[in-house]
């Protein structure tokens, strides 16, 4: 059950921690904080393309349950093996819950390291100290709630836990908000949206909001102007154009195409209202395809190039 473990380790060794490489991320907060909710988010922004991120996948001696994967859910390993990988301080750190062994294993993330990427990992406060002895270069994040009492709210709220448990949660978030002051970077989950911003910047520094806010906002005006010009298009009778102008434009926000299209529908509205008498005393029907064809073909051609550029 280790041939993956080792084999994903094979590579590691002497560039582990070397700065021009990856690096490792670690992720600490107590429960309720909304780690999960802030995680899931940060990781299906586009810009996680590049640089690649990936979650570090623990080991543990539990046993799989139906579905699960070696390698992919957890590495399984009996207890001996496991017992055999600490003591040759193969794993970046360690801990025992409901009688089974969790731990992260080093070789995987070595390998990730030197191949350039960032390898996120979400542990608790035990493991993140023990992170912090065994790869010093870490750089750990703490997600703490704007205040305890909205953390017992957002316990409440799960309605998962008694009362009992909600106070037991409690009392080890005060252990845990008592230890921010050992991370590198405190982010409050207040808000979500600037949240996501603080790990963005985190994680990729200053400029990455900027560009990507610059890459956002061109992006949505090329969907608007392509569903301005679907639905302009379908206003005078070209319904082939617009099937096409509509499939490039499917996988992109879908509030941005519908204010695309309503400016589009006002336009053309208007110019059938107010213009449209003396279009059609000086244009045939035929030219104002034509001319639609062209705007059209520019138009993809210019998000075409900005694509490829």
């Amino acid at each position: 059950m280790t041939a993956d473990l080792e084999k994903s380790g094979e590579k590691s060794g002497e560039n582990f921690g070397n700065k021009s490489e990856g690096k490792l991320v670690v992720i600490t907060g107590p429960s309720g904080v909304g780690k999960g909710t802030l995680l899931k988010a940060f990781l299906q922004r586009d810009r996680l393309a590049k640089p690649q991120i990936l979650l570090s996948t623990s080991a543990t001696t539990r046993n799989p349950r139906d579905g699960e994967v070696n390698g992919k859910e957890y590495y399984f390993l009996s207890r001996t093996e496991f017992e055999q990988k600490i003591e040759s301080g193969d794993f970046l750190e360690w801990a025992e819950y409901a009688g089974n062994l969790y731990g992260t294993p080093k070789p995987p993330v070595e390998v990730a390291i030197a191949e350039g990427k960032i390898v996120l990992l979400e542990i608790e406060l035990a493991g993140a100290r023990q992170v912090a002895k065994t790869y010093s270069q870490a750089q750990r994040i703490f997600i703490a709630p704007p205040s305890v009492e909205v953390l017992k709210e957002r316990l409440s709220k799960r309605g998962t836990d008694s009362e009992e448990a909600i106070a037991k949660r409690l009392q080890q978030a005060e252990i845990e908000l008592a230890a921010q002051n050992e991370f590198d970077l405190v982010i409050v989950n207040d808000n979500l949206e600037i949240a996501l911003q603080e790990l963005e910047v985190a994680f990729f520094g200053k400029d990455s909001d900027k560009e990507q806010s610059a890459s956002d906002s061109n992006q949505n005006l090329g969907v608007a102007i392509t569903a301005f010009i679907a639905v302009f298009l379908a206003e005078i009778g070209d319904k082939t154009q617009l099937a096409t102008l509509i499939l490039a434009a499917e996988s992109q926000s879908a509030l941005t195409v519908f204010l695309g299209a309503a400016i589009a529908l006002i336009t053309t509205s208007f110019l059938s209202v107010v213009a449209g008498k003396w279009l059609g005393k000086r244009f045939s029907p035929q030219l104002l395809n034509t001319l639609a064809g062209c705007i059209f073909l520019l138009l993809s051609l210019s998000l075409l190039w900005e694509a490829i550029i």
